[in-house]
């Protein structure tokens, strides 16, 4: 296995930094998000909703549509 990754990133196929970077916090996010395909994102909308950062967020949207 060691040696498949030196092989790849010879090759340049390994994932950059940034790209580890992305990976790691998709890891730590909700538990149902999936990237299938080319980058499409696939989460349940109910582990969003119980996110508490979106009840933030949600209430602030609210508040300007209103004022609108």
């Amino acid at each position: 296995m060691f040696l498949m990754g030196i092989l790849f990133g010879l090759l340049g196929l390994s994932p950059s930094d940034d790209e580890r970077k992305v990976m790691e916090t998709v890891k730590k996010s909700y538990s149902s998000l999936r990237v299938v395909g080319r980058g499409t994102v696939v989460i349940n909308p109910a582990d969003v909703i119980k996110d508490d950062n979106f009840k933030v967020y949600y209430k602030k949207a609210a508040e300007i549509v209103k004022e609108k």
